[in-house]
């Protein structure tokens, strides 16, 4: 059966904190009995299971330089760290730089990806375009299953 596994990533920076760890290693213990050590429980879930899609959900302040470093790519890792650092206050990582990251974790996860950064706050002014990104994504969804990690 084919699955699709739809996931979130965190990462509101704390400017007086800039080196902490958003989020930390833990052990993952399947029902098979395989642990997996990671600090992202999404990448765990890959590990365990041959996903035909991937949908990553986040804002534009997540830590998308996480995925583009996991995956082996420092330059696009940075690029993304600094337009979101610079950006707090602002617009965050950009799209067309999102799209690269995409089509890195297309390939480096062999998998069809599709990535949502949205704005950091849902306000009334936004709430129906906000909306509207998430139900595009989700038609995006042609597996039998899908796999919610509400893990965020």
């Amino acid at each position: 059966m084919s699955t699709a596994l739809l996931t979130f990533l965190g990462g509101m920076r704390d400017k007086a904190e800039k080196n902490k760890p958003v989020y930390h290693r833990a052990n993952y213990e399947f029902p098979s009995g395989t642990v997996e050590s990671t600090d992202y429980f999404a990448a765990a879930l890959r590990q365990q299971h041959d996903f035909e899609q991937i949908l990553v959900f986040g804002t534009k302040t997540s830590i998308w330089e996480k995925l583009a470093q996991d995956a082996g790519n420092e330059e696009l890792a940075l690029a993304i760290f600094s337009q979101t650092e610079q950006e707090l206050d602002g617009e965050g990582v950009r799209l067309e730089t999102l799209g690269e990251l995409q089509q890195l974790l297309s390939a480096d996860w062999d998998t069809e990806v599709f990535l949502c950064a949205s704005e950091s706050s849902i306000t009334y002014e936004n709430v129906e375009d906000e909306m509207m990104r998430y139900v595009e994504m989700l038609q995006k969804i042609r597996t039998e299953e899908v796999l919610f990690d509400f893990t965020h």
